[in-house]
């Protein structure tokens, strides 16, 4: 199964906050088999965001949506996928409230598109929802969005991945065409991240994927018959 991640606010597009919702549920995904084709960040525009809409809704896969459903001016996510979806939107009980937000600005937190599923919210007051178990639009507030993620991963379906790591202290200049023919050769996808450190010291680690553990072993011996590894 493959996932889009999107994420919004004028804030992750100027760099005043980093964008760690992104990279949070592209790691929970993945860890679940499911493959993350497109992180998409975009700003606080009711058109932008249903514009993303219509043009991933077709593709097979899982949507993650964040940002955007405070009680402010600039939280327009609902009534972007409100257009999107054709739908009104409506309040939902929250009993985290302890007063009646009824009729004042801290409505609009509480309110999903007709026909939608809510995902409450344990940690503050904006409620999520779920669009035909695919669709699943929660905070932006990086404590709530988890909250809730956690909350529905048991609907996701995924396949199963087995991951190993590897690294040397050989360059991808120099081993390069070896790791392209390890995937020719076995099932399993690599990929290659040089890192140096403080000190000078310089490492290329390796990650090697796949959904056969066999394949994954066999190459990794393939690989250390070739270059010098260490599995991490």
């Amino acid at each position: 199964m493959d996932a889009y991640i999107i994420t919004i606010g004028d804030e992750l597009l100027a760099g005043d906050v980093p964008n760690d919702n992104a990279t949070w549920l592209a790691k929970k995904l993945t860890q679940k088999g499911i493959k993350v084709k497109k992180i998409i960040v975009i700003p606080d525009d009711v058109a932008l965001i249903k514009k993303e809409l219509d043009e991933i809704k077709d593709n097979n896969g899982y949507i993650f949506i964040t940002g955007g459903l405070g009680s402010t001016h600039d939280d327009v996510t609902r009534d972007a996928v409100s257009l999107f979806l054709k739908k009104d939107l409506k309040p939902v009980n929250n009993e985290m409230f302890e007063i009646d937000i009824m009729n004042t600005r801290l409505q609009k937190m509480i309110e999903i598109p007709v026909g939608t599923k809510p995902i409450f919210n344990k940690i503050g007051g904006a409620i999520g929802f779920i669009i035909e178990d695919r669709i699943f639009v929660m905070p932006g507030v990086p404590e709530e969005m988890r909250s809730m993620f956690l909350s529905i991963e048991d609907k996701l379906k995924g396949d199963r991945f087995y991951t190993r790591w590897i690294m040397t202290k050989r360059t991808e200049a120099d081993i390069g065409e070896i790791l392209e023919d390890a995937t020719i050769k076995f099932n399993v996808k690599i990929g290659s991240y040089p890192q140096r450190y403080d000190k000078g010291d310089f490492v290329l680690k390796i990650k090697i994927e796949s959904t056969d553990k066999t394949e994954v072993e066999s190459a990794i011996n393939w690989l250390g018959d070739r270059f010098e590894i260490t599995c991490i």
